[in-house]
């Protein structure tokens, strides 16, 4: 799908006031329809930045929507988490 340049910066402009409006499910929903990247991490890259375990998975109950793995079509598919939500919500890990 090729969607022509002002139409991906509206998209992104939208993306950008959902987000800052704290609306995730909405953003969720248009990044993940019309394939906006630099919004959402995977979970191994959540567990990676943010402290995010069980404990961390239960009590905030992040939101994620899910694609088919592109590295490895037989695996399982990937969790995508929004990247604003998750600064919202987890404690960023300190880079060492």
């Amino acid at each position: 799908m090729n969607i022509k340049k002002e139409i991906k910066e509206q998209l992104h402009r939208d993306a950008k006031i959902l987000l800052a409006a704290k609306k995730y499910e909405k953003a969720r929903e248009l990044i993940g329809d019309n394939m906006l990247k630099g919004y959402q991490i995977c979970q191994q890259t959540l567990k990676e930045q943010y402290y995010y375990g069980a404990r961390e998975e239960r009590k905030f109950n992040l939101n994620f929507s899910t694609m088919t793995n592109p590295h490895y079509k037989c695996a399982a598919d990937m969790k995508l988490f929004l990247i604003a939500e998750a600064d919202d919500k987890l404690v960023k890990r300190v880079a060492t």
